[in-house]
């Protein structure tokens, strides 16, 4: 909204008489004719974010004249943190963070009632890290993770010809916690998987310190002994 170019000399003024879209209760993202005739002729932020603008300037957001614009933000309150269809995303905003922020800091400028229906939406939705994930990202942190380590066990092996090590047990580990991130609580998985790469941390500090101890010891210069 700050590169529009407007004829009012008062910020505030302009808000309500250039972006404001009175006939839907929302303000627009832009006045470009293609993104008015499309069907998403806003985003869903360009509402929250003007009305925080417009409490920063002195106006009573909390007040009737913009009751519907208030409406437009809290009947697209939060309900799960998870991004939806492209029509969800922007007509709804659901899972779309940006909005959630200038939701966020609108409703608390409002104030009363307003702001209590957007704080439980939000709190209600955070509140979901004890949801089983969907099947690409449960597969994505449990496999991703392991892939990491297959590379490295490959580097090796193809170095050394040796594939034994603590990154092979870690990366099989890994690969036996997708069934585990599938069906249990995301917390779990991601405590489970934070404790494989804990115990990786732990024994490459205790196996390898010798060698530290080595590589410490030719940076010494010779002057120094």
């Amino acid at each position: 909204m700050a590169f529009y170019e407007h004829p009012e000399t008062r910020l505030d003024h302009a808000f309500v008489g250039w972006w404001e879209d009175p006939e839907h209760g929302w303000y627009r993202y832009n006045h470009d004719p293609e993104r008015l005739n499309s069907p998403w002729p806003t985003l869903p932020a360009s509402t929250p974010a003007a009305l925080f603008a417009l409490s920063l300037m002195g106006r009573d957001i909390g007040s009737e004249t913009y009751a519907e614009s208030r409406e437009f933000v809290l009947s697209r309150a939060p309900s799960r943190y998870r991004r939806g269809s492209e029509d969800e995303f922007v007509h709804r905003g659901q899972g779309n963070l940006y909005f959630w922020y200038y939701g966020t800091l609108a409703m608390f400028r409002t104030g009363g009632n307003a702001w209590e229906r957007w704080n439980v939406a939000m709190k209600e939705t955070l509140a979901h890290v004890g949801d089983v994930l969907d099947t690409v990202p449960a597969v994505c942190l449990a496999g991703g993770s392991a892939l990491y380590l297959f590379a490295y066990v490959a580097v090796r092996w193809r170095v050394s010809r040796s594939a034994r090590g603590g990154r092979l047990v870690a990366a099989l580990a890994c690969l036996l916690l997708i069934p585990v991130a599938l069906t249990a609580p995301a917390i779990a998985a991601l405590a489970a998987l934070t404790a494989v790469w804990v115990a990786l941390h732990a024994y490459e500090l205790i196996w390898w310190r010798e060698a530290r101890a080595e590589v410490r010891e030719q940076r010494v210069p010779a002057s120094a002994s």
